[in-house]
């Protein structure tokens, strides 16, 4: 096995190598993570002939809209 001269140098250079490439693959794994784990609230109703897809921002956000629909649709129903 024939090492070189140089062989300081290579060793130092590989260990940088594997240390960036761990250091991206972290950042890698954070990032999937978080893009996983976020969870998305979507609101769809029918008005007429329309569909109105909105995205809400959390669970609570999108009890009020579905809430305040309901509110709007039952006072509708009552006067037609």
């Amino acid at each position: 096995m024939d090492t070189g001269g140089n062989w300081p140098v290579t060793v130092l250079r590989t260990r940088l190598m594997v240390l960036g490439l761990v250091i991206l693959g972290i950042g890698l794994l954070i990032a999937a993570r978080r893009l996983f784990k976020k969870k998305q609230y979507f609101i769809i109703c029918r008005a007429g002939n329309r569909v109105i897809k909105y995205q809400a921002k959390d669970n609570i956000q999108q009890d009020i809209i579905l809430a305040t629909i309901n509110a709007i649709k039952g006072k509708q129903s009552k006067i037609g």
